[in-house]
């Protein structure tokens, strides 16, 4: 029964770009970018859905298209040509410590209640045209706070070191927007020694 009314809901589903053109974070600008890899070997192009299920028992057919999950301008790529180089002279802003990440925004027509009735799970794939492949998927539960947002962590798969988060936000309207935040290297495999603190 909540299979069909989620079904239903979905009717009119509405995938926005890739990313939003004002990072609902921090206020940066980001623009979509192709499957090129950025800088630490990450991938830019990830295919990601909402589907039934947990991360265990994850139906393979998709239930909700998301937006793929791509490298933003500000924070996977080069800098522009405009920027200044370091004193190293490579382009760059920022420590050459910082993590690329991968972002994506999507606008689905169904709330935050809706889809906590039941099981269901965030995927992502590696890419397009490897959509056999996934590489971080987390469980859909929880309490949304008092603003209607709800945020869950994306576990690494078949380990390729992909892992983030999801926020789910309930716009209120029968509508929620879904911004994933991916990277690789979290769990501090591609940290410097010199990173740890010292005695």
């Amino acid at each position: 029964m909540m299979h069909g009314l989620i079904q239903k809901k979905l009717a009119g589903v509405v995938a926005t770009a890739a990313l939003a053109s004002v990072f609902v974070l921090g206020g940066a600008q980001g623009a979509a970018q192709d499957a090129t890899p950025a800088a630490g070997g990450m991938q830019g192009n990830h295919p990601a859905h909402i589907h039934e299920g947990n991360c265990d028992t994850l139906n393979p057919t998709p239930l909700i298209p998301l937006a793929n999950v791509t490298m933003s301008m500000a924070m996977g790529m080069m800098a522009s040509p405009a920027a200044s180089p370091s004193a190293s002279g490579s382009m760059g802003m920022g420590s050459s410590m910082a993590i690329p990440a991968a972002m994506s925004v999507t606008l689905i027509e169904i709330g935050v209640a809706d889809i906590l009735a039941a099981e269901h799970a965030v995927n992502v794939l590696l890419s397009p045209e490897e959509a056999g492949t996934y590489i971080a998927c987390g469980a859909i539960g929880g309490t949304p706070d008092a603003n209607g947002d709800l945020i869950i962590g994306l576990a690494e798969l078949n380990g390729l070191g992909y892992s983030g988060i999801a926020w789910l936000h309930d716009n209120g309207d029968n509508t929620s927007t879904v911004t994933i935040f991916l990277a690789q290297g979290l769990s501090g495999a591609m940290a410097s020694p010199m990173a740890t603190p010292s005695s």
